[in-house]
């Protein structure tokens, strides 16, 4: 079965509840960020751009984070 990149699905308006949800291996970049949306319960409430905006962090800095840490490591292989 091939590897499916899915982490574009990863917008600044994601819910981060739901990138959490939906991809897990993002937990260490949130927690990297001293962002406390881990376990937060208004992280079903927000979006990236607004955590990012709440917490003075750069916004497609951050994205790129989170779209690498959620893209499945073999498409990461050369």
């Amino acid at each position: 079965m091939p590897v499916i990149d899915r982490a574009a699905e990863i917008t600044t308006d994601s819910n981060i509840d739901w990138v959490l949800d939906e991809y897990p291996t993002t937990v260490p970049v949130f927690l990297r960020w001293r962002m406390q949306c881990v376990g937060c319960p208004m992280a079903r409430f927000e979006s990236i751009a607004e955590a990012c905006m709440i917490y003075q962090r750069p916004l497609e800095r951050f994205l790129s984070e989170l779209r690498l840490a959620a893209t499945p490591a073999d498409l990461l292989q050369p």
